[in-house]
């Protein structure tokens, strides 16, 4: 867990983002943030099921593929279940060990260095021996629960071909969100024409990223937003190997505008996703323009 943390700090360092930032960005909680880039799981103990959840929410809010770290996470996951199973027996046995001990210590005859005058009747204290059976009892009842149903459920290898019912999370005080159902929206872009594209799945004022490379040649860049030239960034020439990023609040019926004033194999990605260029417009090297159309929201 500590190497998929590393990866993800190093991400969001590498774009430029603090963890509060990136905590308001997600809408997940600062502390969460911290403790998945520190490799914490502990944090999680009581909300294990939903960790997957967050991690996949983290690494596509900062345009990296989960499914490449899917296998190291579960493995993380697995190792740390079996860990806490190992430290919960332990106690147990521990425990089971201190009461033997004292049970011991009161049936065993105490020796003495001076022979009493007088013999005098130990009294028994029936209250006490009673509380203690019962305690005992209870002690062992815990421990037959735990050996037959719980620890079954966590030594379980999770397989997401199975269906599995996922307990109530515990909510912690900070927060943001209700992590009863986190749904995560899944951004999708369709081309409906040649400079034509439409962008679906994505919830309103939603941070929607769009990057313009020139790996190859100088070109003019600029962006509109509803028809209207946008300041920031600046429109004009950039160099080879430059980037153009475009950041907006995704609204339903928005249109974005994108104009690269010299086609030479640009690279165009939206919140990470590849844009096809058509292979007519790359071969002319001609400037066109590219419009993204939102359509529909994510509730």
């Amino acid at each position: 867990m500590k190497e998929i943390g590393q990866i993800l700090k190093a991400r969001r360092e590498e774009l430029g983002y603090s963890l509060p930032k990136m905590s308001e960005r997600t809408k997940v909680s600062l502390a969460k943030l911290n403790a998945i880039e520190e490799g914490d799981l502990a944090y999680f103990k009581d909300e294990l099921t939903y960790v997957k959840f967050y991690v996949r929410y983290y690494f596509n809010s900062l345009h990296l593929n989960y499914e490449d770290y899917k296998e190291l996470l579960s493995a993380a996951l697995d190792d740390y279940t079996q860990t806490s199973s190992l430290k919960k027996i332990e106690e147990i046995k521990e425990s089971n060990a201190r009461v033997k001990a004292r049970v011991q210590n009161l049936s065993s005859p105490k020796t003495k260095t001076e022979q009493p005058k007088v013999k005098k009747k130990v009294k028994v204290d029936v209250g006490f021996v009673s509380m203690f059976v019962i305690s005992v009892l209870i002690v062992l009842a815990l421990v037959y629960v735990f050996l037959s149903s719980v620890l079954p459920m966590l030594s379980k290898t999770n397989d997401d071909n199975k269906v599995i019912v996922v307990p109530d999370p515990i909510v912690h005080e900070d927060d943001p969100v209700d992590p009863e159902d986190p749904v995560v929206p899944v951004l999708t872009l369709t081309s409906t024409g040649t400079i034509n594209y439409e962008i679906t799945g994505f919830t309103v004022d939603q941070d929607i990223t769009f990057i313009i490379l020139l790996p190859n040649s100088e070109s003019w860049l600029s962006s509109k937003v509803d028809g209207v030239s946008t300041i920031n960034p600046a429109r004009g020439y950039y160099q080879r190997g430059d980037s153009y990023t475009k950041i907006v609040k995704a609204t339903d019926g928005m249109v974005v505008e994108l104009f690269i004033g010299y086609l030479a194999s640009p690279k165009i990605t939206v919140n990470g996703i590849d844009v096809h260029i058509d292979d007519s417009l790359v071969a002319s090297k001609n400037k066109s323009s590219f419009y993204f159309t939102f359509k529909g929201t994510t509730p």
